[in-house]
């Protein structure tokens, strides 16, 4: 099969590992990006703080084929709901999310699905981090970019670092 697949099948091989490395280059800065943001917002003393994590994390405990047939109902070029709110504005015009769009698609789905995951590794790598650090720093001085950039940022590597090679592998 692999003699095959490089062989008389190379263009379907280069072809699926290109979209593979898109969907891969797309997929994960954005999953992690918005994991990280999450976590920095839900790290911060607000209202509703547990139930923001709740409703965050609730998809990522919703069963694959769960979270991808919502997703078709949203996004369904006949019935779906995001195309029935266009059709409304704008009779007559449907957008083909499930095909013409399908990398998009797949990429928001599985963000949406490991938002929660990756937020909560985050979050339990922000709660880590020493106050004593911070608070020496606010003293001194520094501001909440500074702070950021001179003490999360760096003492937060090892966990971008495992969500990197998990969003990698898995």
């Amino acid at each position: 099969n692999y003699i095959r697949a490089f062989t008389t099948d190379w263009d379907n091989v280069k072809f699926s590992l290109q979209r593979t490395l898109l969907w891969g280059a797309l997929n994960l800065p954005i999953w992690m990006g918005l994991s990280f943001l999450l976590a920095l917002i839900l790290n911060q003393d607000v209202k509703g703080r547990s139930f923001f994590r709740t409703l965050y994390y609730l998809p990522s405990v919703v069963p694959a084929v769960a979270a991808v047939t919502v997703w078709k109902i949203l996004l369904d070029r006949n019935n779906g709901l995001f195309n029935g709110l266009i059709n409304f504005f704008s009779p007559g015009t449907a957008i083909p999310f499930m095909t013409t769009y399908a990398l998009q698609g797949m990429t928001a789905v599985a963000v949406w699905t490991g938002l929660g995951a990756g937020m909560v590794i985050f979050l339990a790598g922000l709660q880590n981090i020493p106050d004593e650090l911070v608070e020496a720093a606010k003293i001194d001085g520094a501001n909440g970019w500074q702070i950021f950039a001179n003490i999360t940022m760096p003492l937060m590597t090892p966990i971008i670092f495992f969500q990197l090679i998990m969003g990698l592998v898995g």
